[in-house]
């Protein structure tokens, strides 16, 4: 039985507003922020300007929207010769 149109895509929209309401709950939270740091081992090494903008031009080619949507990449069959659900 095939999916309903759009229902990949509204699950992939819930699991966002789902992660993006639990990352604003713990950034919100004064306790877990110090429980996280205090678990942190790594020794501060601060970045520079520079690093610091590699870093997000780097962060933001792994987010291209183009990246979001990658359904056009599912064959119609796969080598057995099965349909293969979108």
């Amino acid at each position: 039985m095939a999916l309903p149109k759009g229902w990949r895509e509204h699950q992939r929209e819930k699991r966002r507003q789902q992660d993006r309401r639990r990352d604003a709950w713990v950034q919100r939270s004064v306790r877990l922020r110090q429980a996280i740091a205090a678990a942190n081992e790594l020794a501060l090494d601060p970045l520079t300007d520079a690093e610091i903008a590699n870093l997000v031009a780097f962060l933001k080619s792994l987010t291209d929207p183009r990246s979001r949507d990658l359904s056009h990449l599912i064959p119609d069959r796969v080598p057995s010769g099965l349909p293969v659900e979108r």
